[in-house]
């Protein structure tokens, strides 16, 4: 299911968003500095924990930092981005020693960390009962993809599914970042 002309068109152009669905939120959120300008953004691939906190702390231009640092994080690249989310609440590790910053985050860990750094949570599920998956959503992420979903920052696949469990793309936390 590989979409052949833009392929063609992004190796031929040497950029591979261009015409991609989300091309519009990725060339702001290179203007507004939430990413590093790049023609070579690859949308479609499923973006790290250490990637998605980079582009929190950007886009709320969080900055305030406590030294935090996991035992698998002290030489990552994405150590003080890392510690920044941390120190301002918008994430923790997967245990008080480690973070996995490589790793794909889901949909239902990024919603806990933007719901986290908005402080929003939202008991009455009425939203998310709307999509047939929602009962795949961990107890510790569900009052907060609520929230998300109520406000409209997640809307779904075009199956009409969550997929809390699935990774989520570096197109789709562009998109859901611009909603916000």
């Amino acid at each position: 299911n590989i979409d052949k002309y833009n392929l063609i068109y992004s190796y031929s152009s040497g950029n591979d968003w261009i015409n991609h669905w989300s091309a519009d939120n990725i060339k702001n959120a290179i203007n507004y500095g939430w990413i590093d300008d790049t023609t070579y953004f690859r949308p479609n691939d499923s973006i790290t924990r250490a990637e998605f906190v980079e582009m929190i702390n950007r886009k709320f231009e969080i900055s305030r930092s406590s030294g935090k640092i996991f035992s698998d994080t002290v030489d990552h690249w994405a150590k003080d981005e890392i510690d920044i989310a941390f120190t301002n609440n918008v994430c923790v590790g997967n245990s008080e020693y480690s973070f996995e910053p490589d790793r794909h985050i889901t949909r239902q860990e990024a919603t806990k960390m933007l719901a986290n750094y908005m402080q929003l949570i939202d008991k009455n599920h009425d939203k998310i009962m709307r999509y047939s998956d929602y009962l795949n959503i961990a107890h510790w992420a569900i009052d907060e993809f609520e929230a998300i979903v109520e406000r409209g920052y997640i809307i779904g696949t075009p199956e009409g599914m969550l997929v809390p469990q699935g990774n989520l793309s570096r197109a789709e936390a562009i998109v859901i970042l611009s909603r916000i």
